[in-house]
């Protein structure tokens, strides 16, 4: 059989594409799996929940988001929804975090020219936009915290995984002035689903 593929802004699109049989098979983040009418085929590979902030911007933890301009994610998406969540469990709100809904093209457009401080994404590990972004020099990954910290947000949240982003994940391929990270940076990962409707033929 012939497979073709088609790009999306993420789980959200691919969604709507899949309901409007757009497309037959879809990879979704887990935690998006709200659709009736789809079932999981497989679990394909895990996303990284990539918290990205400005050099300049002071931002050491997720507690240091407080006052600063965050992007979100674009609604409904799974990158929203982990957001929300890392955000509400560090006691930050609307009132305190000054937040912003777009895809993950804008929003390291507007970090790089320093129009926000900080974006959430949840994405592959090597995700052109994230390499983008680190290629810039003006942009670095904040960890989650210590790895206890990580699962202790797992346990609170099933549908995610601690793990790890190794010393010079990024950089190998000679494309930035020196390879990121320069420590290991403690992340949280969400399960991508590969997705079809239920009346799909076997």
């Amino acid at each position: 059989f012939r497979l073709k593929t088609r790009e999306s802004e993420g789980s959200l699109e691919n969604l709507e594409l899949l309901r409007d049989s757009e497309v037959d098979l879809a990879l979704v983040q887990l935690q998006a799996m709200r659709e009736p009418g789809v079932r999981a085929i497989a679990t394909v590979y895990n996303d990284v929940v990539h918290v990205l902030a400005r050099v300049d911007a002071n931002v050491q933890s997720i507690e240091d988001l407080g006052g600063k301009k965050v992007s979100v994610g674009l609604p409904s998406s799974g990158t929203r929804d982990v957001a929300e969540f890392l955000l509400s469990h560090y006691g930050l709100n609307d009132s305190t975090t000054i937040r912003f809904e777009m895809g993950p093209r804008e929003s390291v457009e507007k970090l790089i020219k320093g129009e926000i401080d900080t974006m959430i994404l949840v994405t592959e590990l090597s995700a052109p936009v994230i390499e983008e972004a680190l290629q810039s020099g003006l942009i670095r990954h904040v960890s989650i915290g210590e790895s206890g910290t990580a699962n202790g947000l797992c346990v609170e949240n099933p549908l995610l995984m601690a793990g790890v982003l190794e010393i010079n994940t990024y950089g190998k391929r000679g494309m930035m002035t020196r390879p990121l990270p320069e420590k290991q940076i403690v992340v949280l990962k969400v399960p991508s689903q590969l997705v079809c409707l239920e009346q799909l033929d076997e």
